[in-house]
């Protein structure tokens, strides 16, 4: 009897030693340093699990005792209402900021910038930092902005993407104050609600990107980067020559018929050539850049296709889609009465 209670004692002495190896195994030791919570990974690298502080100006280090920091966990600072300014500048081999990381800090504001290796921007990373006023997704590794990136930030007015972005997905910055945004040729998926709530949005991109096409199937006003820059006629060269004396000619009837202007115009043709081209299109745009053109304002009102009196990126939107043969509700390229 004494052996069987002996026998049980081990059994459970070794049940509790594998106990211990399991924990010691799957929780993450938290180590504390300058107000930061962190943990080693296998690799020998370091994770930022929080901090203690309530410092307002939050500067990712670099590592923590030789040990780089290479990501951000999900939610590490998530609520954190003290953070007023966020800086990545010293983080150089940061590699992921996790899913929610800073949401809800309300009171981050200012411009964060996202630099060196980041490849990995978390969903919902910024979400609903109301104050936030721009982000720059500078790190050239970064080819997703995910779900919700910068969802319901009703501050955010400024945004950079990365040369090498390819998706954007779903509210990734639904719910903002953009106005205006560039979107590089390498994109080749948007998410037909990654700009829900953006009423004024502008979108800068090239032609036949997947970026015009986008802003054309969802009715968003575009400039293309690319379009030609319409040409001054060239000027006569002075001549060197010493002029000869004209000979007198005899003096002729002055004419009685003051020749008849052109009655007719065509809506959109600013240019006055007889047709609408992308050539019209551009001089619109250098015209609300406040660039200096040779057309007219009364020609430049032709280009007021949808007739509200004002020209706008509205006009020149329309008359894009009429140039790529897209269904417009006004007549572009047909005639109209001078007066």
């Amino acid at each position: 009897m004494k052996k069987y209670h002996r026998f049980i004692a081990v059994v459970c002495l070794i049940a509790l030693f594998f106990t211990i190896l399991c924990v010691h195994f799957n929780a993450a030791t938290i180590y504390k340093s300058d107000g930061y919570l962190y943990a080693i990974t296998s690799s020998a690298k370091a994770e930022i699990h929080g901090r203690e502080t309530e410092d307002a100006n939050v500067v990712i280090p670099k590592d923590f005792n030789d040990y780089y920091v290479t990501e951000i966990v999900d939610s590490a600072f998530s609520g954190d209402n003290n953070i007023i300014s966020l800086s990545f500048s010293k983080a150089v081999l940061l590699d992921r900021i996790g899913y929610y990381a800073f949401a809800n800090c309300r009171n981050l504001s200012g411009t964060v910038y996202l630099t060196g290796k980041i490849t990995n921007v978390g969903i919902s990373a910024f979400q609903d930092c109301s104050s936030l006023e721009g982000i720059a997704f500078r790190a050239p590794n970064i080819t997703t902005i995910y779900a919700q990136t910068c969802y319901n930030c009703t501050s955010l007015n400024y945004i950079e993407l990365p040369e090498r972005l390819q998706f954007i997905e779903k509210y990734a910055f639904a719910n903002t104050a953009l106005k205006e945004i560039t979107i590089p040729k390498s994109v080749t998926s948007i998410d037909t609600t990654a700009f829900d709530g953006c009423n004024d949005l502008t979108i800068y991109c090239y032609t036949d990107s997947y970026a015009q096409q986008y802003a054309v199937d969802n009715d968003i006003p575009f400039i293309l980067l690319d379009a030609p820059t319409p040409t001054e006629p060239p000027t006569e060269p002075e001549s060197t020559e010493v002029p000869t004396e004209a000979p007198i000619e005899e003096p002729t009837v002055p004419a009685t018929e003051v020749p008849t202007e052109v009655s007719v115009k065509y809506l959109g043709d600013v240019d006055g050539d007889g047709t609408v081209t992308s050539i019209d299109a551009t001089l619109i745009q250098r015209h609300l850049c406040y660039i200096k053109t040779m057309v007219s304002d009364e020609m430049f009102m032709l280009g007021d296709v949808d007739g509200d009196g004002i020209i706008s990126i509205i006009d020149v939107s329309y008359m894009m889609r009429y140039l790529a043969t897209i269904e417009v509700p006004y007549p572009i390229g047909e005639p109209i009465s001078n007066n």
